[in-house]
This record gives structure tokens, sequence and C-alpha cells, in this order.
């Protein structure tokens, strides 16, 4: 087996001015709850149907995760492994997947060794059932699974930047990396592709923890089992990034906890907490709102709430029930693009989501 020796790595690294990809890590993992990374968790958690589903969850040090699950009552074809960025709520009490192919996943930090499943809106099920990950030592998984990234080849040797994640890893000469090499060779005779240049390419492909040709240890390395494309002019999405509390327009979803209905072109409410001053502004349904803020670790009280004063044949109703709750706001959180108020009981009051940039 013929695999990429750093050196080449390094000095294709080195010779080539690489841009940072669009899928740049967004984790401060020096603000964490968590001691010491990379930190796996398992447990076997409830399925829709049969007899459960085994987690194992690698969140590295670099802000990006591995996850394994396992259905215990499908065979073959059982297993399904993802990636993507993890992200620590507001509240340090809560924890987002970002790069699943459903939907984020949430989870409840309930102590550096124990993480239990929470349901699409990042809130507690309500279920006897058991829904824990606790810690364990367990060797970090090698997922394999449909990739995208942006591959580049120079001097024998290759790198790919992983659109999800955005680690990079040298590539194995292993497999059906020889496919991928030709087709990057082929497009180079056919465009204007320079030496190097990275160009987004499709495989399934395994993340292999590898020792290298030089030095110690074992370096994450990807192995093309199977190339599916290259696609030239096309780029990664743009990472996910958590919302923050002040300077964002924040659009109303939820209300005690149930989702709000809007009437045909009538305007989502909204607010916005002033970066640079503790005041808020926004939209109530009917009336420009206006008020006071003031806020401390998780606490977030509004004071001085206004609005203007016209009547509207609809949204007026809703505006009440959405100044009652910003009155009754004893703490926030942000997890991810969501910004969640809670009363002093820990009743959730309102939801509101991030407006698209």
């Amino acid at each position: 087996m013929h695999r990429t020796p750093l050196f080449a790595v390094a000095c294709l690294a080195a010779t080539l001015s690489l841009a940072a990809t669009d899928a740049a890590a967004t984790t401060d993992v020096d603000a964490t709850p968590f001691e010491t990374l990379p930190r796996s968790f398992t447990g076997t958690l409830p399925a829709a149907s049969g007899p459960g589903i085994e987690w194992q969850l690698d969140l590295l040090e670099d802000g990006s995760f591995q996850l394994r699950r396992t259905y215990l009552d499908r065979e073959p074809d059982n297993v399904f492994d993802s990636l993507g960025r993890w992200l620590v709520g507001s509240d340090e009490r809560s924890l987002l997947l970002v790069g699943d192919p459903d939907a984020p996943i949430a989870l409840a930090i309930e102590s550096p060794e124990r993480l239990r499943l929470l349901d699409r809106d990042g809130r507690p099920i309500d279920s006897d059932l058991p829904y824990e990950l606790d810690r364990a030592e367990v060797d970090l998984l090698e997922p394999e699974l449909e990739l995208r990234g942006f591959y580049r080849y120079m001097a024998d040797a290759a790198l790919f930047d992983e659109c999800l994640t955005g680690r990079r890893l040298p590539v194995a000469f292993v497999e059906d990396n020889l496919a991928l090499e030709r087709a990057y060779l082929d497009l180079q005779e056919t465009s204007d592709l320079a030496p190097g240049e990275p160009v987004l390419a499709e495989l399934f492909g395994r993340i292999a923890r590898l020792p290298p040709m030089e030095g110690d240890g074992l370096v994450p390395t990807l192995e093309p089992l199977r190339f599916i494309d290259l696609h030239p002019g096309e780029t990664c999405p743009a990472p996910f990034i958590t919302a923050e509390l002040r300077g964002t327009e924040w659009q109303l979803t939820h209300l005690d906890g149930e989702a709000i209905e809007l009437g045909e072109d009538q305007r989502r409410p909204n607010i916005v907490l002033m970066p640079d001053e503790l005041r808020l502004a926004g939209f109530g349904g009917c009336n420009r709102l206006l008020g006071g803020f003031a806020s401390h670790g998780e606490q977030l009280r509004f004071s001085r709430m206004a609005s203007t004063m016209m009547a509207c044949p609809v949204g007026m109703e809703l505006e009440q029930e959405l100044l009652q709750a910003l009155e009754a706001t004893e703490r926030f959180r942000v997890l991810g693009r969501h910004l969640d108020l809670y009363a002093a009981d820990d009743t959730p009051v309102a939801r509101f989501v991030a407006a698209a940039d």
C-alpha cells in the first residue's frame, strides 16, 4: 500500500497559495465545557421501531465531529456515518451537530461525561426511554461516506479540503485514487485549470487514521474508495455560523412552545438587540417595537417596552402575546441559528430564527 508522504503534502501546501475553504472552522474549542478533546460518547438510543440504534459520537479538537449510527434491526446496510461541525450553545449546556444529512442534531450537555439527545427544536424529549450518550474510551471512528470537497494534486501529492468540516486531509494512493487523479489531470489538459488548483470533487471515501511515511502517530487521511465526479466552477456550501445575540434580526417562529400562524401576506414579527447600545427595535405584527434590555451570562431581561399606536386588522393579538413573552423573559439561549427565551421557571416563552443574510 502506497501512502502519501507527509513531506510531499507539506511541499504541496507550501508551493500553493491556498485560500481558506468556504467550510472554515467556526467552533471555539478553547471555550467549551469539555476539559480534553478528542472525546467519544456512546449509547443505544431508542428507534421508531426495533431494538434501537447504537451511537458513537467523536468530538474532535478542530471543532469537527464524526458520528456512526448502527440500526440493530437492519441487516445488511445498517451502518450510517456522518460528519460536520459541532457548536456549543450560549448557555454551555447545549451541543449542536451541523452537517448530518437529515437535520442538525441537538444534545444537552448534562456533564462533560454525559450527553442527552434533544428533540428537533432543541428541547428535552418527554420520555422515560434512555436518550443518554456516555463518555467512552473507544477508538476514534474511521467514517465511510460520500464526501464533497476541494481536491488538488501536484508533485505526486494530493490534498482534500472536506466541505462540511473544513478538514484538510492528505490523500492516500489506494483504492480508486488513480481514477480521481486521472480525472484531475485530464481536466488540466482540457481546461485552464492550473497545476495544484483546487476543484470540487465528489467521491465515496474513508477517513482513516494512518501512520505517515515519516514521523510518529496517526494522521487522518482520505482513502478514495469510489470516485464519482469532478465539478469545476462549483464551491462548498457557505459554512454554518452561530448567530450573535446582538446585531442579528431575530424572526419570531414560536410563542409558548407553539408555532405561530401568519395570514397571507402578513409580515413576521422580529426583534433586533442593538450591538452598540442596550436598546431593542423590531416589529410586533402590527406596530414598531422599542425598548431596552440587559444581559449577563444567560440572563436576559427586557424593559421599557413600547410600540407605536397603529390599529391593524390582523396581527394585534400576536403583538400583545409577543410583548407579554418579552416581559416574562429571564433567560436566553442561542443554539446555532435559533434564539430561545425562557421565563423564570425555565418555561419556553418564545423562539426566534436568525434572518437569512
